[in-house]
């Protein structure tokens, strides 16, 4: 069986604020029991991803929007 999902995340502020910083801990993990066969991550506004895996072998995605933003 092959799924496809698509997930939203939105943060939508009252007053701009400055400087996020963001992780994000959703890629799926493959191991014997499932494969994740392709996993994309969009942000916006556009930003510098890096990206690292835990102790638990979880892949944990970062990154950071500077300046004033509402969204």
């Amino acid at each position: 069986m092959i799924l496809a999902v698509t997930h939203l995340t939105k943060y939508q502020y009252s007053e701009p604020i400055t400087d996020s910083v963001m992780k994000v801990r959703m890629q799926p993990r493959s191991d014997d029991q499932q494969r994740c066969l392709r996993f994309k991550l969009k942000v916006s506004p556009e930003a510098k991803l890096s990206s690292y895996e835990n102790y638990l072998g979880n892949t944990i995605h970062t990154f950071d929007i500077p300046g004033a933003h509402d969204q």
